[in-house]
């Protein structure tokens, strides 16, 4: 299968040559690189997206609403996701309290 690695700001270069594009946990975005993916979208490419891509602004701020997974209806998944993630790490905290009160 060919492909090109392209960096979000040169997708203007190969935008013609590209007809699927994959976003490996691109969470970290600037406004500019969002609205690029959501016109690629409109004009029907295909997308490969994991973990929380566009979740966070340029510097790291959370976003508030995650604009291209309210575009592909996983808004709410991706919170709920966020929410078990949470519980998962307080739990391991309390787990490992536990052990440190707990010696063998």
């Amino acid at each position: 299968i060919p492909f090109i690695p392209v960096h979000t700001s040169d997708v203007e270069t190969f935008r013609d040559r590209i007809t699927t594009y994959i976003l490996p946990n691109l969470a970290v975005m600037n406004d500019e690189e969002v609205c690029m993916i959501l016109e690629e979208m409109r004009a029907g490419k295909n997308f490969v997206i994991t973990g929380s891509c566009g979740s966070f602004g340029e510097h790291g701020e959370k976003r508030k609403i995650n604009p291209i997974l309210r575009k592909l209806g996983l808004e709410e998944q991706n919170r709920r996701l966020e929410e078990q993630m949470a519980l998962w790490e307080e739990l391991q905290l309390e787990a490992e309290a536990m052990e440190e009160e707990t010696p063998l």
